[in-house]
């Protein structure tokens, strides 16, 4: 469990300082998200609480900022495919307090969680916050995509 958590963390890690040098990385970035999620999901009940659980003592023990939002953002995203809302809600809105390079990302994966629970306003706010920070071509391209999506589902 240890070597999925470090495996985790040197992803996002390496992802994210990938992302910040090169532009076209972070369309890579969103997907590479993607796929660890759907590795997550096919993993068992048992083994999900775990890896959450890991995710939960790292980030308390932790004292580098950094570290701790990759943690969170993976957290926040495991938490979200277990359904545990409140528990992704409380990550996306820490990583939301102060400044990093996954900011933009917890506002579209937020926004995200929240569209699927139909808090369209909400949801809207996190979506738009995005052009707002940063030049990030495919995040703000899904973001107008989901803002659709919302609206369509609105009317």
């Amino acid at each position: 469990m240890q070597h999925l958590l470090r495996l985790i963390t040197c992803f996002l890690l390496s992802s994210v300082l990938l992302a910040s040098s090169v532009a076209s990385a972070q369309a890579e970035l969103l997907a590479k998200f993607r796929q660890t999620r759907s590795d997550f999901k096919s993993a068992s009940k048992n083994r999900q609480k775990k890896t959450l659980s890991k995710l939960s003592e790292a980030i308390d023990k932790t004292q580098d900022e950094g570290e701790k939002k990759l943690l969170l953002m993976a957290h926040a995203l495991l938490a979200t495919d277990q359904d545990d809302v409140a528990t992704a809600e409380e990550d996306y809105k820490k990583m939301l307090q102060s400044p990093s390079d996954l900011i933009e990302y917890a506002h579209f994966f937020y926004g995200e969680l929240l569209m699927n629970q139909k808090r369209y306003d909400d949801a809207k706010k996190q979506f738009e916050a995005i052009a707002a920070l940063s030049p990030n071509a495919k995040l703000e391209l899904d973001s107008k995509f989901h803002l659709s999506l919302i609206a369509l589902d609105e009317k």
